[in-house]
């Protein structure tokens, strides 16, 4: 198992965002053991990270890093670094006794008192803060898995295709041209069939599009038997599929012209 899979990858991708970057800007802020007490301190640690983190990837917006979990990742290492190095410069210019140090017999008497409505507003107000930034992290951290799709359209050789039914003699040739756009991050094998009234389902194209290309073809087609309102349909199947992926359809007004 890699050291960013499983327990490791949730314990730092909770860790670093949530408290990390919070606590040491606290302990920059406020380098005397004696300015603020374990549970205020905590609690500022988690509600700070919550600002410092959307700051960070907003900044990170305007680089050309952008934003992702690498790169949000080491821009908040890098200002947790340089954050801590101003701490412990602050915490140096303390005298030893004043200086803030974890005192573990201390943190442990937090758990003995009595409980008060202050201690449960202030546990409330840990939890919450970490529910926040544990959310804006997994948000953050989480690759999201790429939108893929397939753009399927026609048109007339000249210009678009008009809403209103298309009018043609018995046997005249639509001329149109058939496009398929391959957004499916890789190659994909399409075929497009087509049903028209009192005509048997035909394959009408085929086509293998490298993906983000764009194939067109000029094709047509024509009706033999007069009358209007007739749907024609044009279905889209992928490499596999069993169901059109798409459906597109035009109305055709069949009449004789003599």
């Amino acid at each position: 198992m890699a050291f960013t899979d499983g327990l490791a990858r949730l314990v730092l991708g909770i860790t670093l965002p949530m408290f990390v970057p919070g606590y040491v800007f606290i302990a920059a802020l406020f380098p005397r053991r004696d300015s603020l007490d374990g549970l205020e301190r905590t609690a500022l640690s988690f509600g700070l990270s919550l600002a410092l983190v959307p700051l960070t990837a907003l900044a990170l917006n305007f680089t050309p890093w952008g934003i992702g979990p690498a790169s949000v990742a080491v821009g908040l290492t890098v200002l947790v670094l340089v954050v801590a190095a101003l701490a412990y410069q602050r915490r140096r210019d303390l005298a030893p006794g004043d200086r803030l140090a974890v005192n573990l017999s201390a943190a442990l008497a937090v758990l003995r008192p009595r409980l008060t409505w202050g201690t449960v507003l202030g546990v409330a107000l840990v939890l919450s803060a970490a529910g926040s930034v544990a959310t804006a992290g997994y948000v953050l951290l989480t690759p999201k898995p790429p939108v893929t799709f397939t753009e399927f359209y026609l048109r007339q050789v000249q210009g678009v295709i008009e809403t209103r039914p298309i009018k043609v003699a018995p046997g005249e040739q639509v001329s149109l041209v058939l496009g398929i756009a391959n957004y499916e991050g890789r190659e994909t094998s399409y075929w497009v069939d087509l049903e028209a009234p009192q005509q048997e389902a035909k394959r009408f194209a085929e086509a293998s599009v490298a993906p983000g290309q764009a194939w067109e073809t000029k094709t047509s087609f024509a009706l033999d038997y007069l009358g209007d309102g007739q749907k024609v349909l044009f279905k889209l199947y992928r490499q596999g599929d069993t169901q059109p992926y798409r459906t597109l359809y035009l109305w055709v007004d069949v009449r004789s012209l003599a």
